[in-house]
């Protein structure tokens, strides 16, 4: 079903070939499911077709005793932190046209929200991933079963690019942060801000949902998060997540003051400076005052001329 949550979920096969769930052109989330198959190892875990499901995510779910784990055909859904275990054919496959419909990867090294998935290669009698398709697959920062370069290769089929890879036994210990940035004053949520977290290779963050905003896939480690939007302060928050834990903060962002206002901004005039009596500049309160009547004046005379003429 389209714009759909499967959560926590045990997916049982059987003894004959077949499909434990199928996204047929539906957007999903499927989160820390198990697909179990059996001895036989014929089923398929997830098979998807269509373009809509390249915005479905896939993450914390194990393939286990299957033929093949994901098998798409057309968009590219997130895979993410998933285990791919004891599989008689592959992994997962991208069937031809499947990295047409979109540029999505298995994994990117900038990417705080893909990768960090474990192919666990001695237990796969096939190949861990099968490019079908024309493009290169990029399928950084996952675990392979091995640390050998060459033997990841051989593990692979089709044009990809692996590395940076993950060290055995590293990709259980990815770290999930999850950041709510929210106005200062009310406590609305704030969907128009930009998040960064530092020091690290990852890229901005701006998609989120009703204000909170995930790096889902990091790895541990101390980050200083920037956040910044639009007719609000910047604001730095410090932070640690340790390996496997999934760590959430506030953030309150205060709003600029009048002055403060259209600074940063990359277009548009910002506001002019604001006249202030007494406010110990060259002159003084009397000067700027006698300027801005000037000023006005000189605006005023020629609107006053025009609308003589006009009569």
């Amino acid at each position: 079903a389209d714009n759909t949550a499967i959560e926590a979920i045990e997916f049982m096969g059987n003894q004959d070939e077949g499909v434990l769930l199928t996204m047929d052109g539906v957007r999903m989330r499927v989160a820390g499911c198990v697909f179990r198959g059996t001895a036989a190892r014929l089923s398929t875990g997830i098979s998807t077709t269509g373009e809509r499901p390249g915005e479905s995510i896939i993450e914390q779910c194990s393939f286990i005793g299957l033929a093949v784990g994901i098998d798409v055909s057309g968009g590219i859904p997130i895979i993410r932190r998933c285990l791919f275990q004891d599989l008689s054919a592959s992994g997962v496959i991208i069937r031809g046209g499947g990295a047409k419909t979109n540029r999505r990867t298995l994994g990117q090294e900038n990417d705080p929200g893909s990768g960090w998935n474990n192919f666990n290669t001695p237990t796969i009698d096939g190949f861990a991933v099968i490019n079908d398709t024309e493009n290169e697959l990029v399928m950084e920062n996952n675990e392979w079963g091995t640390e050998d370069e060459e033997e990841i290769r051989q593990t692979i089929s089709g044009e990809a690019d692996f590395i940076p890879y993950l060290g055995a036994g590293n990709a259980i210990l990815a770290a999930s942060l999850f950041c709510t940035i929210w106005d200062a004053d009310t406590q609305a949520p704030i969907e128009t801000a930009t998040l960064s977290i530092q020091p690290s290779s990852y890229g901005v963050v701006t998609d989120n949902s009703l204000g909170v905003y995930g790096f889902p896939a990091i790895s541990e480690g101390t980050y200083t998060v920037n956040c910044s939007a639009p007719l609000y302060e910047t604001v730095t928050h410090a932070v640690s997540v340790s390996a496997g834990e999934l760590h959430s903060v506030i953030i309150p962002l205060p709003k600029l003051s009048a002055e403060g206002e259209g600074e940063g901004e990359g277009e548009g005039e910002k506001n002019p400076p604001a006249c202030h009596a007494g406010d110990g500049g060259s002159g003084g309160g009397a000067g700027d005052l006698l300027l801005l009547v000037a000023v006005l004046l000189a605006l005023l005379v020629p609107a006053t001329r025009r609308r003589g003429t006009e009569r």
